[in-house]
């Protein structure tokens, strides 16, 4: 029975890891690969087993939860993420975790002083079953997400300059942030601000300026220009696409007076404003 029970124990904190990972990568617009999201979940499960046979307490046990706690995050995302954005993925995974487990506890105690789930159980044992687990969680992760986006949403309403250079020539774009840029490079994972083609003509080779076929204007440029060009497949409501993306460019994001160097792609398009900056740039 014990080994049971400690399949189980480690099934559920895997699952609810896992679960967490995957919402903080969709908060963050942040890429997870189900397989490094997987090893971190079962080093989550494997502590979760050693704390509860081992039984850490006091600031031990806070230290432990916490080294934990960051070494999923590290293990999750890190790999083509810089060593900067380990502490706000690790802040925002902890929320994430106290929001989804306080949604559930709440719902458990709601649902269970209504007398439902002794109805689904048909009046036997004391706990709830896996499948009624599972629902708990699917219910409380869709509810967290949702509560992040809506905050998630009132961060892309803010403004940003971006100042980019590009073979010793400059432009500086007013943009906005806005979380549902996901686009990335295919090639090399980065995150792509998209720039209004017009407004940075002045920086990009005269023949990506004008319109026409994007790959006879690809076809025209040669040396460092064209080995800089990168093809970003995106999709909108009006169908598949690809847009034209610009390596190597030194971009800097000045937002309230702050500035940081990012490291992404420049994607050209049309668009009604300056540039959109995706929200992983931000953090």
């Amino acid at each position: 029975m014990q080994t049971v029970y400690v399949d189980l124990y480690f099934f559920i904190n895997f699952s609810m890891d896992l679960l967490c990972l995957y919402l903080t990568s969709r908060l963050l617009s942040t890429r997870l690969s189900l397989l490094r999201g997987c090893l971190a979940a079962a080093l989550g499960g494997i502590y979760a087993n050693i704390s509860l046979f081992l039984n850490f307490g006091g600031l031990l046990g806070f230290a432990l939860d916490t080294l934990c706690l960051v070494l999923l995050c590290a293990v999750a995302f890190l790999k083509k993420e810089k060593l900067r954005r380990l502490l706000p993925l690790s802040l925002v995974f902890a929320a994430v975790s106290a929001t989804l487990g306080g949604i559930m506890t709440a719902i458990y105690y709601l649902f269970n002083r209504t007398g439902l789930f002794d109805f689904l159980r048909g009046g036997e044992g004391d706990g709830i079953s896996v499948w009624l687990f599972a629902a708990l969680a699917l219910i409380s992760a869709l509810m967290t997400l949702w509560g992040g986006r809506g905050a998630t949403r009132k961060m892309s309403a803010s403004e940003v300059e971006i100042q980019i250079t590009l073979d010793g020539k400059s432009v500086t774009l007013h943009g906005m942030t806005d979380s549902g840029n996901l686009l990335r490079d295919p090639l090399s994972g980065k995150p792509c601000i998209i720039t209004d083609i017009n407004k940075v003509s002045k920086i990009i080779p005269s023949c990506l300026r004008g319109n026409g076929d994007m790959l006879s204007k690809i076809a025209l440029l040669k040396g460092n220009s064209r080995r800089r060009i990168s093809l970003i497949p995106t999709q909108t409501a009006t169908g598949e696409s690809m847009l034209i993306g610009l390596r190597e460019a030194h971009i800097l994001i000045i937002q309230e007076g702050r500035k940081k160097e990012v490291d992404a792609i420049i994607a050209l398009s049309r668009l009604e404003v300056e540039a959109l900056v995706p929200t992983c740039l931000l953090i």
